[in-house]
């Protein structure tokens, strides 16, 4: 779990199998494992963990279970996004990227490696320079580098390079990309890099040109939500259009029409969009059906609506929870100005005491009050790792349930470290011990 407030030092041991289930709530660990080792890098999207063994001067990445999953000598690991960076040598230009299951993603041949999104990879390849004009600069010894090109993958295979002052930055949208250069142009791309011819000034998927009633895709440079379109809702990131009180798919077909009068309608994200009538805001699905009343002040998300199954609603400036049905799970009692989120299935409230409140989108506010709390950076994460007002760490659930039991064992939040969807923690036992617990998440 990537923690809010959290020092993201990560762990690193090796495999000692052994029975761990002392700390842990009745039925709660699946399986779990001992592990000992200088160095661990763990992956909270893939469930998988880079080990730099006790006695060993490279990684090897483990699975959830303690299983080796590569046999490169790795001298170098550590997490990025969905992969692992990892080298074998010493070289400026020696790091490639590998997958939570140990494939190659990327070639060790780069000197930085950037994930723009989940199919889109970016790899740098630098040249030596001079202090007075470089890009990179080495954390120790003093070295400097300019960057001799890009290289851009598309799901894994090669497609296209860039030169110095060719790309900036990037942006994905599905299968199509936007680059924008040193000087700040924007130039659009399909997975094969053949140039949109689409003239536009800002970077978006779509462009609405109200004037002829008309929506474009920017990136394969068509008419989109009309009868013709080739894109597909894989390839795109937005796929569904709202017009005049019905909603279209890529191809202009009508799948539904409004349940009310909107006079807003947000872009989809996942498979819910905000609405609003009046000043009130509600959620729909993908097919039109009202999951969330028009009736609240806010509603809003980082990446995905019903975090958990839970979401943050604001009603009367108070924070709130509702479930999948509509239902209010979490009353409105504090204001919005004490919450500290709108995204995750936690939020924290400071009390006059000085301890925490929890509130749980699943459970509403919890009886007991924390000392310190740390929460995912992934609104998914239904867990969350606290310290009790005896000074005690664990690991507790949305219902207030104790999944790693405050024994004694912990005295820190940033002795665990939780996986995105809850199922896998690695408890620091110091001294470079560590526990790897399977989670039975309900």
């Amino acid at each position: 779990m990537k923690l809010r407030s959290f020092s993201a030092a990560f762990l690193v041991l090796m495999l000692i199998m052994g029975l761990f289930s002392s700390t842990l709530a009745e039925n709660t660990a699946v399986s779990s494992f001992e592990l000992e080792a200088r160095d661990v890098v763990f992956n909270q999207a893939t469930n998988t963990i880079g080990v730099l063994k006790k006695d060993a001067s490279t990684y090897v990445l483990m699975d959830a279970a303690g299983n080796e999953l590569t046999t490169e000598p790795y001298i170098y690991m550590d997490e990025e996004e969905m992969f692992f960076q990892v080298t074998a040598t010493e070289d400026t230009n020696g790091m490639g990227l590998i997958d939570g299951l140990g494939n190659e993603v990327m070639p060790m041949q780069y000197g930085d490696i950037d994930c723009i999104s989940d199919r889109w990879l970016l790899g740098v390849v630098l040249a030596e320079a001079t202090a007075d004009n470089y890009d990179y600069k080495s954390l120790f010894g003093g070295a400097f580098y300019l960057v001799d090109h890009y290289d851009l993958y598309f799901k894994g295979a090669m497609v296209g390079s860039f030169e110095r002052l060719e790309y900036k930055n990037a942006t994905a949208y599905g299968d199509y990309i936007f680059i924008r250069d040193a000087e700040g142009n924007y130039s659009a791309y399909d997975s094969e890099m053949n140039q949109s011819a689409y003239e536009f000034e800002y970077q978006n998927e779509y462009d609405d040109d109200y004037k002829n009633d008309a929506v474009y895709h920017i990136a394969s440079n068509q008419q989109a939500f009309t009868a013709g379109c080739t894109l597909t809702e894989d390839e795109v990131k937005q796929s569904i259009w709202y017009d005049s009180g019905k909603f279209y798919d890529l191809q202009g077909n009508v799948l539904f029409e409004e349940q009310s009068r909107y006079d807003y309608v947000a872009d989809f994200v996942g498979d819910y969009t905000r609405v609003k009538v009046g000043n009130y805001v509600g959620l729909i699905d993908r097919e039109g059906n009202e999951v969330i009343p028009c009736e609240y002040d806010e509603i809003s998300c980082n990446d995905v609506y019903f975090a958990s199954g839970y979401q943050v609603v604001v009603k009367d400036s108070k924070l709130g929870y509702v479930n999948l049905k509509g239902e209010v799970t979490c009353d409105f009692v504090y204001d919005k100005s004490v919450g500290t989120t709108y995204s995750s299935p936690f939020n924290q409230i400071k009390n006059l005491d000085g301890t925490i409140i929890l509130l749980s989108g699943a459970a509403g506010e919890l009886p007991v009050h924390y000392k310190e709390v740390a929460r995912s950076f992934v609104d998914t994460c239904p867990l969350a790792a606290v310290v009790n007002t005896d000074g005690l760490g664990g690991v507790i659930d949305m219902y207030g349930n104790e999944v790693v039991a405050f024994d004694g064992a912990y005295d820190s939040m940033y002795d665990f470290d939780i996986s995105d969807d809850g199922t896998l923690i690695v408890c620091d036992k110091g001294s470079r011990m560590y526990s790897v617990l399977s989670i039975a998440n309900e």
